[in-house]
């Protein structure tokens, strides 16, 4: 069968599959024939075991016929192995700098699954021509395994454009990686701004993930703020105890003791005897005891 004659679907099916030397060959045997569009790159980015050298070989050969577009780069971020995923998209900026998008949901992607290393770069390639949205800064603040040097990063080189908003600071309220760190860098730099109402309370309050002392931050940060609702009384299902320990000893009478919070006590799994226990004591006759 005549080489030239590959579909694109089947140079799809190379790209995601094989290494560098079969694209080679696919290359050599089809010359410019074989299509090289969007999906084909796309199936290139996200090719986990052998994506870097294929693509390497892509730009060498095609070079501006290679289309760098969203689906690209969220293909590459989608690479399993972290180092694998970093090498990807710093080839991709290095060779492609200038036609990757500096679109919000591109900037969002690279703020979340990305280090400062990448970042760096997407800012140096890009002059610095990227917008720095609300979207954008929950990526960084929801960035698991980075958040704080990324944040770090976009706070010293992009200062005032980076807002600190009620929703980014949910978002750091909800990642499972060194929250405290991400909080504490938002206060320190920001503390004036940095939003802290009962909505955020009651996502660090919901965080399973997160120790007691990310709580003991937020209510440092104000006097009077944060308010406590019954949504933040014992929403959290592995540290509840320790949670409301700290609320009664810090706010005392403001925690409300009512009867949706004795109904989450009671369906917490994990603690429902000591929390409920604990609400009595504090509680006493106060405690509503609900039929069901």
């Amino acid at each position: 069968e005549d080489g030239s004659q590959v579909t694109g679907q089947e140079a799809v099916q190379v790209a995601r599959s094989f290494d560098e030397e079969v694209v080679a060959l696919l290359l050599e045997r089809t010359g410019c024939d074989v299509p090289i569009t969007e999906r084909v790159v796309e199936a290139t980015a996200g090719n986990d075991e052998s994506g870097i050298g294929a693509m390497t070989l892509l730009l060498e050969r095609r070079g501006d016929g290679v289309p760098i577009t969203e689906g690209v780069v969220k293909a590459a971020a989608r690479i399993r192995v972290q180092v694998r995923r970093k090498e990807m998209m710093i080839l991709l900026l290095e060779r492609t700098g200038d036609d990757v998008p500096g679109t919000e949901e591109v900037v969002v992607q690279i703020a979340r699954s990305f280090n400062k290393d990448v970042i760096t770069l997407l800012l140096e390639r890009r002059r610095n021509n990227v917008p720095i949205t609300e979207g954008v800064v929950k990526g960084e603040a929801g960035n698991h395994f980075n958040g704080k040097e990324v944040m770090t990063l976009f706070l010293k080189r992009k200062g005032d454009d980076v807002l600190i908003t009620e929703g980014v600071v949910k978002a750091t309220a909800w990642h499972i990686g060194d929250i405290k760190a991400v909080m504490t860098l938002l206060f320190e730099r920001r503390r004036d701004e940095a939003p802290i109402t009962a909505e955020v309370v009651k996502a660090v309050a919901e965080n399973s993930y997160l120790e007691k002392e990310v709580m003991m931050l937020l209510l440092e940060q104000r006097e009077d703020d944060p308010p406590i609702t019954e949504g933040v009384a014992v929403g959290n299902v592995y540290r509840g105890y320790a949670i409301m320990i700290l609320l009664l000893k810090q706010r005392g009478d403001e925690v409300p003791i009512v009867e949706v919070v004795v109904k989450e006590a009671a369906g917490n799994k994990f603690g429902v005897k000591a929390i409920i226990t604990l609400l009595l004591e504090r509680g006493g006759n106060d405690v509503p005891i609900a039929e069901g």
